[in-house]
């Protein structure tokens, strides 16, 4: 959720002439960092897919999945794109600037939908039992708690 202010922020810096393609550089790096913590976190999920898949049907699973895939994917372009800024024709710079900085907040986005897949799984699907049980709690510590519905 950091991504976009970052690169605004650097972005206007940068068209304000206050940054060199240097201090865009930052941007470049956090981005990357992100792709790389994006691709553990999808091989870390594939990792715990078969025990997830003993108590969650397929559907939701393979639904987070291709969310988190979109995000790694999405994450990387917009890292492709930030790197336009050392480009060496002189229109690529801005261009690159606006293109990452766009794609920062559609990135949160993806990254938005795709926790709130993961949650859904955990806190709905109960896909956290076989871990809990794993480690020696019980698994109804993991069942969905609905509050008492009101007829008001």
């Amino acid at each position: 959720m950091l991504m976009p202010v970052v690169a605004i922020v650097a972005g206007w810096l940068l068209w304000r002439a206050r940054i060199g393609r240097a201090g865009w550089s930052a941007v470049v790096v956090l981005q990357a960092l992100l792709l790389a913590s994006g691709v553990v976190a999808l091989k870390s999920g594939e990792r715990d897919e078969d025990m997830a898949e003993r108590v969650v049907a397929s559907a939701p699973l393979h639904q987070h999945e291709a969310f988190a895939e979109q995000f790694v994917i999405a994450t990387g372009a917009v890292l492709a794109l930030s790197l336009l800024v050392f480009a060496p024709w002189p229109p690529a710079k801005t261009t690159g600037a606006a293109a990452a900085m766009l794609g920062t907040v559609l990135v949160a986005g993806l990254a938005l939908r795709v926790g709130h897949a993961g949650g859904q799984l955990v806190y709905v699907h109960g896909a956290a039992a076989p871990h809990v049980a794993a480690a020696g709690g019980s698994p109804a510590a993991t069942t969905r708690l609905t509050p008492p519905h009101h007829d008001d």
